[in-house]
C-alpha cells in the first residue's frame, strides 16, 4: 500500500493476483471505530478521513492488516 503517510489516495499493489477483482475493504481509526468501507479495484479514497493513524483490512475471509498514516 503506497503513499505511505497519504493526503488523498491509496494504492494497493497486488501483484501475486493473476485475477484482478474488485475487492472489499474497511477502515479503523486507531479507536477500532469503523470509518469508511467500500470495493476498489486499485484505488481507496481517503482524502475525506482527519490526520492520524490508520488500519486497513483488505479482503473477505483472508483479511490483510495494513496500517497507514493520513497526513
Amino acid at each position: 500500500v503506497f503513499p505511505n503517510p497519504t493526503t488523498d489516495y491509496l494504492t494497493i499493489n497486488r501483484v501475486n493476483e493473476a485475477n484482478f477483482q474488485p475487492f472489499f475493504y474497511r477502515i479503523f481509526n486507531a479507536g477500532g471505530t469503523l470509518v469508511q468501507t467500500g470495493e476498489t479495484m486499485q484505488e481507496v479514497d481517503v482524502a475525506n478521513l482527519s490526520q492520524g493513524i490508520y488500519f486497513m483490512e483488505i479482503g473477505e475471509k483472508e483479511n490483510a492488516r495494513i496500517r497507514f498514516v493520513k497526513q
